[in-house]
């Protein structure tokens, strides 16, 4: 069985996204997700690392479109949330089903304005 997600017919599968301590898990259906989900908690439990349960959240996507699910059960008996029209952050950059481009540029734009503002008053 070949796990992960598959952007097009003849593309690899993928199953993660990695980078330092921020992961992503990628699954072709709410089983798979539970099972890449539960050997990332194995692994971790295996190296003394603790599972950040308050930055946890699952997506399910079909199809293109959101929809809803019962969130993943960690062996811990602890639930990992269904996430609905909440935006979150990987690596810095506000993320749903896409790339918030509006609202990062917003942010940007915002904070940009502030730190010349300071430049400009300070001696």
């Amino acid at each position: 069985m070949k796990l992960g997600y598959q952007t097009a017919k003849d593309a690899e599968n993928f199953l993660h996204l990695l980078y330092m301590d921020d992961l992503k898990l990628y699954g072709k259906s709410e089983i798979e997700t539970q099972s890449l989900t539960n050997t990332v908690w194995v692994f971790s439990t295996d190296i003394s690392m603790q599972f950040g349960m308050g930055k946890c959240a699952t997506l399910s996507i079909k199809r293109g479109k959101i929809t809803t699910c019962d969130g993943i059960e960690m062996p811990n008996r602890q639930l990992i949330k269904y996430n609905q029209n909440e935006d979150y952050k990987y690596l810095g950059i506000l993320q749903l089903d896409n790339i918030k481009h509006g609202e990062v540029k917003t942010i940007v734009r915002r904070e940009y304005t502030n730190r010349v503002r300071k430049i400009l008053k300070s001696k």
